[in-house]
């Protein structure tokens, strides 16, 4: 076992790629999730090992070790658990699959017998990854293993069904690739709408269908609408500012990274001050902070770092109202003192204040400075929590 920080292990299960050690990576990744020890977060299955990730304030890690090493026996043995069966329709070669036929020349067989070959196995998830909701499936016959591409192509089109290795995959959304394009499909791998984001769980076994002509796609479900009028114009981004909500816990299994703001008591005391739920999102700013103007009545609360926010070219006080175009509410104080502790502790506490800004008559400009976590609340879209982004020529509107 090898520790991850304070807050995770990696659970080496074997150093090879085969049935028996994914298998035991499932049954420790099943035994965990059914009995969690106090503290547990999440458990993510790879090829090989298991990332098993815990509270640091609820657990130390040396009492994880000792946990994860006494479950660890206690699934030595188990009786695999075969996952959900997937039929995957696939048309292979022709646009679909360009590296069909150069492929099968490169090992020795006709693009029938390839064909043949990778629809006759039933195929494992050993894990997701790479993209949210691809999976690593397995293994191949020997006779279709192969090298990847030595350069990877620029885009691969959403659902491509490819080998590499001993092991085939299916691309979910388009995006780079090196794998041996072979085939597609026209099922929706991944949707971050759906209820159940990914189609495919580590342990789901897959067959491929050879068919002469793909359905049409699935629909994607519907997408939350966003306001259709923005309260803030970004007139400028400041350095690595970026919208963040509370984050994706539980969803790395999927190859969907956990996100969230950097410094989280901070983000849920923002959002707290303004009456939003504890999953909106707010701008977390970095160093040297936006400059925001804002078009509608809107509160605002700064959380974080004691940075000294500029509004209509004034140092701001969170605490005092700012007339009626934009409204400055307090943040939590020991959530903010618990904030300006940890950016300390991390080197962020740097204060530097830059020259006031001045808008426009009647026009108010926010410009917060270093470190700090801003949420935001239309009077006029109060029931809308989440920022949207829409991008103008030169300016960004919320």
């Amino acid at each position: 076992m090898l520790p991850l920080g304070n807050a995770g292990w990696s659970v080496e299960l074997g150093d090879t790629l085969d049935f028996a050690t994914n298998a035991r990576v499932r049954a420790l990744d099943r035994e965990l999730a059914e009995r969690p020890f106090a503290g547990f977060v999440e458990a993510v299955p790879t090829l090989r090992s298991l990332l098993v990730l815990y509270d640091e304030r609820s657990a130390r890690p040396a009492a994880v070790g000792r946990e994860l090493a006494l479950r660890l026996g206690s699934v030595e043995g188990a009786p695999a658990v075969p996952g959900r069966l997937h039929e995957v329709p696939t048309l292979y070669g022709g646009d679909a699959g360009s590296d069909l036929l150069p492929l099968a020349r490169g090992l020795g067989l006709t693009e029938r017998e390839l064909v043949r070959l990778h629809a006759s196995g039933e195929y494992t998830a050993f894990m997701l990854g790479f993209k949210p909701g691809f999976p690593y499936l397995g293994l191949v016959p020997p006779e279709l293993e192969c090298a990847r591409h030595k350069t990877p192509r620029v885009r691969v089109p959403a659902g491509s069904v490819a080998l590499a290795g001993r092991q085939t995959g299916i691309y979910p959304v388009a995006s780079p690739g090196g794998w041996q394009l072979v085939g597609r499909t026209s099922l929706r791998l991944f949707d971050p709408f759906r209820e159940e984001p990914a189609l495919l769980s580590p342990g789901d076994r897959v067959r491929f269908a050879p068919v002469a002509e793909l359905a049409e796609p699935e629909s994607a479900a519907p997408h939350p609408e966003a306001p259709a009028t923005p309260v803030v114009l970004v007139r400028e981004p400041g350095l690595l500012t970026s919208v963040q909500d509370a984050g994706r816990s539980g969803r790395r299994r999927l190859g969907v990274s956990g996100a969230g703001p950097l410094d989280a008591p901070a983000h849920a005391a923002a959002n707290r001050a303004v009456g939003n739920g504890p999953e909106a999102a707010a701008l977390e700013c970095t160093a040297s902070g936006p400059v925001l103007e804002f078009l509608a009545p809107v509160r605002f609360a700064v959380t974080g770092a004691d940075l000294g926010a500029v509004l209509d070219g004034q140092i701001a006080d969170p605490r005092d109202v700012a007339g009626d175009t934009a409204e400055a509410v307090g943040a939590d104080d020991d959530a903010d003192q618990k904030k300006r502790e940890h950016r300390a502790d991390a080197g962020a506490m740097e204060q530097r204040h830059h020259k006031p800004r001045r808008g426009k008559e009647n026009q108010h400009i926010l410009e917060p400075v270093r470190v700090v976590q801003l949420a935001l609340r239309s009077r006029s879209h109060a029931q809308r929590a989440a920022i949207p982004l829409v991008r103008t020529r030169n300016d960004s509107l919320f």
